[in-house]
């Protein structure tokens, strides 16, 4: 798969997302949104971020080196980490655990980069959350 074929089904999968978003009633829905807001922030014009699922976020940062994208994994924790959601009970900090993966050294279609950020995501949430893993080494 190229990668604007790539992008494209991203982008359509973003728009599904956006509509679910919209129409969320769980608990937490106007948390997500929030945060989501700061991610969305720091990101440029050309980049998506979605809902993936529960508490998961993708973000795809097109024709992005492996070492911007990891200075921009560590801005939206930075940006993260510092915000107050406001809360009924006061305003709550979230964290982030974030797993990287990168076309075309980490897979070539849209099912093994998904497979290769989400196996890398829980190895972040296994070594303490909120933290950034790109390889086999964490970034925090």
């Amino acid at each position: 798969m190229d990668a604007e074929r790539a992008l494209a089904q991203l982008e359509a999968s973003h728009g599904g997302l956006e509509r679910l978003a919209s129409t969320d009633f769980l608990t937490g829905a106007a948390n997500r949104r929030c945060v989501m807001e700061r991610v969305q922030s720091i990101l440029r014009p050309s980049d998506l971020l979605g809902r993936v699922g529960g508490e998961e976020f993708m973000v795809l940062l097109p024709e992005t080196g492996k070492d911007t994208v990891l200075r921009v994994a560590g801005r939206i924790l930075e940006q993260v980490e510092a915000m107050e959601v406001p809360s009924a009970a006061g305003g709550i900090r979230v964290s982030l655990s974030i797993g990287l993966a990168a076309f075309p050294g980490d897979g070539s279609t849209l099912e093994q980069l998904f497979r290769v950020a989400d196996q890398r995501l829980y190895q972040a949430k296994h070594q303490g959350r909120n933290r950034v893993v790109a390889d086999d080494s964490s970034v925090s």
